[in-house]
């Protein structure tokens, strides 16, 4: 495998296009020196970028998570305006994005409304919640024009009328590509 150095920050490791294996392929690749690592999330302008919620910083104390399966990969006990979640992130180049959100709430979280900065941008929705039962949902929030470097997104609560704030599950950033 080839590699280039992109930045001070990154590599490029060129893979053929076609995986030898389609389900599990493993390329392992030498170093002849100790590589720094960045903790940064690095976006893509080419893929769908997903901030899991399991992977966002908890702020506030009281968060739990779900067991991680497919439906019940969120973070929940957000009861408080004090809790929020965080993820740090890196960008290359300057970007438009679409953001989609996606939770579950039950009619106990009629009421509540959530802000997602980022980029200079605030989004500010009210939780949807189901006639009966509980549901998923995603809302599509708008697009954003992030600039080179370093950032943050985070979440916050607007109000809390009822119950926990959301379930979260993830958080998408879709870059508007040039054609």
């Amino acid at each position: 495998l080839g590699y280039s150095r992109l930045n001070s920050h990154d590599l490029v490791i060129q893979v053929p296009r076609q995986a030898p294996d389609p389900t599990q392929t493993v390329h392992a690749v030498p170093l002849t020196t100790p590589v720094s690592t960045d903790s940064l999330r690095l976006l893509s302008g080419r893929i769908e970028n997903r901030l899991l919620a399991f992977d966002g910083t908890l702020h506030g104390g009281g968060f739990s998570h779900g067991d991680g399966k497919a439906t019940r990969y969120y973070v929940d006990g957000w009861r408080s305006p004090e809790q929020w979640i965080s993820w740090s992130y890196r960008l290359n180049h300057p970007q438009t994005f679409e953001v989609r959100i996606m939770y579950q709430t039950s009619r106990a979280n009629s009421d509540n409304s959530y802000s997602l900065r980022i980029g200079g941008s605030t989004l500010k929705r009210r939780v949807r919640v189901p006639a009966t039962g509980t549901a998923i949902f995603t809302d599509d929030l708008g697009t954003v024009a992030l600039g080179a470097g370093e950032g943050t997104l985070q979440i916050k609560a607007d109000s809390m009328g009822g119950g926990e704030l959301l379930k979260l599950f993830e958080v998408d950033l879709t870059p508007h590509l040039n054609h």
